[in-house]
């Protein structure tokens, strides 16, 4: 309702965000046509995503694992590959080399930077400076959308270096797992603007 043109629903055992198949199966049968859902998770294949994926009725997959032969495979299926990549915010660094960023470039429909801390991905809240750490590395990608730590406050700072896409959780929720329905509406204004 606050017209989100993206919904994606985290699928990874153990993490306070994650919502069981069955959930985000009924929710996606409730969005309307035009919005886009995504199936988030840590596969340990393609097959494995793509089994979830045709339940809950996804449009597209994030994964933060498997290689160009297991992407080929879920972009095969027919599903939007959407492969996140993990930066270590403290070092600057991709945990990827360039030439497999460049390889996930080419299979993905959108490469989605994530940061890491301590060798963990995903659900960090974690803001850092966008544009500098970045930077270096968009170039090698066709679109590419940025994830971690964004709010309403700092989203300006990460639209400045022109993503696809921004990903947005911990920065509109009132407490872990609870959206706010004010910070959603005010995000996503943001973002049209």
């Amino acid at each position: 309702k606050a017209g989100a043109d993206s919904l994606g629903f985290v699928n990874v055992e153990g993490r306070e965000r994650s919502i069981p198949l069955e959930r985000t199966k009924e929710i996606i049968e409730g969005v309307g046509p035009m919005t886009l859902t995504a199936l988030i998770g840590f596969p340990k294949n393609a097959d494995d995503i793509i089994k979830k994926a045709d339940f809950v009725g996804a449009d597209a997959v994030q994964t933060y694992t498997l290689d160009i032969n297991e992407l080929e495979k879920i972009r095969d299926h027919g599903f939007r590959v959407y492969r996140a990549v993990s930066i270590d915010i403290e070092a600057g660094n991709l945990e990827v080399p360039i030439k497999d960023l460049s390889s996930f470039a080419e299979i993905s429909d959108i490469i989605v930077f994530e940061p890491s801390l301590n060798k963990v991905v995903g659900g960090l809240g974690l803001s850092y400076d966008y544009g500098s750490i970045l930077s270096p590395y968009i170039r090698y990608c066709g679109r590419f959308g940025i994830a971690g730590g964004l709010t309403p406050q700092n989203l300006g700072e990460a639209l400045k270096i022109e993503p696809y896409s921004v990903d947005v959780s911990s920065g509109v929720e009132s407490k872990l797992g609870t959206k706010s329905k004010e910070k959603v509406i005010e995000f996503v204004k943001r973002c049209k603007n």
